[in-house]
């Protein structure tokens, strides 16, 4: 951090994390505190790094009790119901402050309301599926699938599934047809498939699966929660997201050995699916699943699910929390099929599989990008998405990647996700991203003050003598206040968006300590050059010394978030996304020395004659 901040930056950086405060009126045990935070470490580093940090900007903080924060109370004005829920509220964010909301106009939440249901309407009359967090209301996720035939021909890279992260602001109304888009720049021709006539040919489509995370508390919309305690943290989140992707594409074991895995009320009808990686509680279960788990469940009970409806003790409670942890919107539990191949039950049901099928693929035929869009004006019933439980051990989840395209709050999740899970990224793209450094925020205080009473600094970069200075920096200035206000106005009015921005940014969680440098080719950072958020300037600085491999792509005049919606930038994503993985080059063979020193003269005299 001081080595890719300059002094002047660092300056900037406490300026506004101690809002509109000069670093020469901050107390020092408030810089301490403020450090602690967000890296939690000895307290003797810390006063080491303050140390260096003072020597750096040439300043001594001062030693007093406690910093004086402009607008640390909240209005006289404000309703007696918000300044009640001001006292309740506990955290400690850039120091001890009360969150500051204002209730946006009814208008404007039944237009957010109708453009998010728009938006989850086009996702699925594209074809993605919808699956829910039983334990959370707050995460769901909407998947999309090649078509079946697609998976006959396409190579194990190819398969990758690519995950959506999208960051703070109207949830996925941002991010639907950016996603659309990328689908569209990756698609390819699907090979042929039995019942395809020679001169038809199936439409183009994407050849990869496609998971979109919806983070409703973050999406602007009103989410009905009485204690914001409920809201999910960053590492919850990352969770979920990594054991959606254990849960569906691991691979498949229709039929698990006893030796492999654990089975639920004997006999193997049933197996559980948990994430790989640290999960609370895990080990009480664990403990409880010796042998089989009979003893946890009980051997009378009439069927393996009737104790997914109402678990007896708390380690098994932890069990079927995980273990019935995503289910389809109108989905169905079932059991690992035992039936005999000669079966009438048996042939009906791949008869009813056979005329599903060939339904599909007369939809595919009709669609943009192979996925099922339906022009016909009539929906016909959505079918019922089947949940099988499995329980995959370790060295079967090995082979499992994924390829993460993530924005502002998304990245963090990132982050996170190559913390605990190291093996599961594959590729990842980092649009505006915040986990490299502790965030200079302009957009942090928002949830505390208003926009016009944020003082905005020149940066050292922009400031120069002459008239063209002169008139550029009141327009540089104009430019930054009006992304601050339309963030104001749009976003920062949520009571659930600001919650989540000044309590869940735990700096010791998604803060990247090298974990993510590690993907080194396999990362693309794409920066705004004007971003109010990140200072993009000292993140492309970092990048080219801690990671050169790494491919930066750096905009300039372009506010936050708005690269992730050019298709330009979008279509050097797909470029990356499907390059191919990169080998390790041979190293050039040295010629071995002949022993013979006789024969090794005779060979130069050769070659010289």
């Amino acid at each position: 951090m001081l080595e890719d901040h300059t002094a002047e930056e660092l300056r900037m950086l406490l300026y506004y994390c101690f809002y509109c405060v000069w670093p020469e009126q901050i107390g020092r045990r408030d810089v301490e505190s403020f450090f602690m935070y967000h890296f939690p470490t000895s307290w003797e580093h810390i006063e080491w790094f303050v140390d260096q940090l003072e020597d750096k900007m040439g300043i001594r903080f001062p030693h007093v009790r406690s910093t004086t924060i402009p607008s640390q109370c909240p209005r006289t004005g404000d309703p007696m119901l918000l300044q009640d829920a001001y006292s309740r509220i506990h955290g400690y964010r850039f120091g001890i402050h009360p969150i500051k909301a204002i209730y946006r106009p009814l208008p404007f939440l039944i237009a957010i309301n109708l453009w998010q249901s728009f938006s989850l309407w086009i996702l699925k009359r594209y074809g993605f599926k919808t699956y829910e967090v039983p334990t959370n209301q707050f995460v769901r996720f909407h998947m999309w699938m090649p078509p079946k035939h697609f998976d006959v021909r396409r190579d194990r890279e190819r398969s990758v599934p690519i995950v959506v992260l999208h960051g703070l602001g109207f949830g996925l109304i941002n991010y639907v047809f950016p996603t659309l888009k990328l689908m569209q720049l990756m698609r390819t021709q699907s090979p042929r498939p039995r019942g395809y006539g020679r001169r038809f040919a199936p439409a183009p489509v994407c050849p990869r699966p496609v998971i979109v995370c919806e983070m409703s508390m973050i999406g602007g919309y009103p989410s009905g929660v009485a204690d914001f305690r409920q809201l999910p943290t960053m590492p919850q989140i990352a969770h979920y997201v990594a054991q959606f992707v254990y849960a569906h594409f691991s691979p498949p074991t229709p039929f698990v050995p006893e030796e492999e895995s654990e089975t639920i009320g004997g006999g193997g009808a049933l197996s559980i699916s948990l994430p790989h990686g640290p999960s609370p509680g895990w080990e009480d279960v664990k403990s409880a699943l010796t042998g089989t788990a009979s003893t946890a469940i009980g051997t009378d009970s009439p069927s393996p699910l009737s104790s997914v409806v109402s678990p007896h003790t708390d380690a098994e409670g932890e069990l079927q929390k995980r273990g019935t942890f995503f289910s389809a919107h109108s989905g169905t539990l079932t059991t690992q099929n035992t039936l005999d191949e000669d079966s009438p039950t048996l042939r009906r049901r791949e008869e009813v599989e056979r005329q599903r099928e060939k339904k599909r693929r007369a939809e595919e035929a009709r669609s943009l990008f192979g996925c099922g869009y339906r022009r016909k004006r009539q929906v016909d019933k959505e079918e019922e998405h089947v949940a099988t439980l499995r329980f995959v051990p370790d060295h079967r989840r090995k082979g499992v990647h994924m390829d993460v395209v993530s924005h502002s709050f998304g990245t963090a999740i990132t982050s996170i996700l190559q913390k605990q899970y190291p093996s599961l990224i594959r590729r990842c793209v980092l649009v505006d991203p915040v986990c490299f450094f502790v965030l200079p925020l302009k957009k942090a205080q928002l949830g505390y003050l208003y926009p016009w009473e944020i003082n905005l600094v020149d940066p050292p970069h922009g400031r120069g003598k002459g008239l063209f200075a002169l008139i550029r920096r009141p327009l540089e200035k104009l430019y930054d206040f009006s992304q601050l206000f339309v963030t104001w106005l749009l976003a920062f009015r949520d009571l659930n968006t600001v919650w989540m921005y000044s309590r869940n940014l735990q700096g010791h969680e998604y803060l990247d300590c090298g974990e993510i440098l590690q993907l080194q080719e396999r990362m693309m950072v794409i920066l705004s050059g004007r971003d109010v958020l990140l200072p993009a300037a000292s993140i492309r600085r970092y990048l080219s010394r801690k990671c050169p491999a790494a491919k930066v792509i750096h905009m300039d005049w372009l506010p936050h978030g708005l690269p992730f919606v050019l298709p330009s930038v979008l279509k050097k994503v797909a470029v990356f996304l499907q390059a191919p993985p990169s080998k390790p080059q041979p190293q050039p063979q040295q010629p071995q020395a002949t022993r013979d020193s006789s024969k090794l003269m005779i060979k130069d005299q050769e070659h010289s004659d």
